[in-house]
């Protein structure tokens, strides 16, 4: 049978999040100092998102992100936060490996929050002049203890939380920030990655796929094609099998061990595993280990980084890990388990 539940990957790793506590991270921006390259004349500017509108009176000098993904998109903009909020991963400034350069890019040093709910005081501390939250759960109560600092930039109007592609995440945050048309520049380079790997890997082109986990219970989590990530991958041409919709709840997908024939609908799996454990643990459940999927090789294990970059699923991640990922696909989708990675 199929067990339906709601758990995305970052329900699926809360517990490293509430493990930790709250810390800084570095040297914020002196109070009234510039974020980047200004673009001043873009102001004011009224940016719409779940909770209705904010105006934003001036270029902001002191942005706080209290969302979990947004300063990579800031960094991608040229804009440095003071204050930024760590998924996880432990890196310094809560900042991948994918985006780090564009960080010292902007000279950017900010304070970490680490726990997973918003520390409202901890936002306060940074004395913002404006807080972006695209990319978190806010609900009214904490939008208004938010707004009472300072303007708020929330979630997207138009997606349920976590489901808004990057791209209008980016217009959003690049709105907000007075950089719009340098959000439609990252967008072009983003896009033109993604062009030419589609160039490089015919056989990419309407091959079936998901991405998923398992879990504690030996049931395999996997999703829609209305996931975010998913959403990114299918432009490479590959498709998420449509039968996954009859059991998903939203896009989520939870599928038994009784049921792991379902798995062989794909040519491919991707593990969102960045413990490293998780494709030996599968081969240890019976159903598993006799699927084609597993005796033809056609299982990616991608690597921490990597697991991480996709998760977040930004402006910086996405050609970081599609990249890395693209020859990791070619060499599963071949069917043959001796297949190395190319280089």
């Amino acid at each position: 049978m199929l067990m339906h539940v709601v758990r995305p990957v970052i329900a699926a790793l809360v517990m490293l999040l509430l493990a930790a506590g709250c810390g800084g991270g570095g040297e914020a921006a002196d109070e009234g100092e510039p974020t980047g390259g200004s673009q001043s004349s873009a102001f004011p500017v009224t940016v719409e998102h779940a909770f209705g509108e904010t105006e934003i009176p001036a270029e902001p000098k002191r942005v706080v992100v209290a969302g979990l993904n947004e300063a990579d998109f800031l960094y991608s903009l040229g804009v440095a936060p003071v204050g930024v909020h760590e998924w996880w991963g432990g890196y310094p400034y809560a900042t991948g490996p994918w985006a780090d350069d564009a960080r010292k890019e902007v000279g950017a040093a900010p304070e970490v929050q680490q726990e997973w709910d918003i520390n409202v005081e901890w936002v306060a501390a940074q004395k913002p002049d404006l807080i972006i939250a695209t990319y978190h759960d806010l609900d009214d109560a904490m939008y208004k203890k938010l707004s009472s600092i300072a303007p708020v930039v929330a979630q997207h109007a138009d997606y349920e939380v976590w489901t808004t592609p990057w791209r209008e995440q980016l217009r959003q945050i690049g709105e907000a920030v007075g950089r719009s048309d340098r959000a439609e520049e990252v967008i072009a380079d983003v896009d033109a990655t993604i062009e030419e790997l589609v160039a490089e890997h015919p056989e990419f082109n309407g091959a079936t796929f998901d991405t998923g986990y398992l879990d504690e219970g030996g049931a395999f989590g996997t999703y829609t094609d209305g996931d975010i990530l998913n959403q990114l991958l299918s432009e490479l041409g590959m498709v998420v099998p449509s039968e996954y919709d009859e059991y998903a709840d939203g896009v989520y997908v939870t599928i038994s061990p009784e049921r792991v024939d379902l798995l062989d609908l794909l040519d491919v799996f991707i593990f969102l595993d960045d413990t490293g454990t998780m494709e030996g643990e599968a081969a240890k459940v019976k159903t598993f280990a006799s699927t084609r999927l597993y005796k033809e090789g056609r299982i990616v294990a991608p690597e921490s980084d990597l697991v991480l970059a996709m998760a977040f699923n930004t402006p910086l991640s996405i050609p970081y890990y599609l990249t890395e990922l693209a020859p990791m696909l070619e060499a599963a989708l071949d069917g043959d388990p001796a297949t190395e990675v190319p280089d």
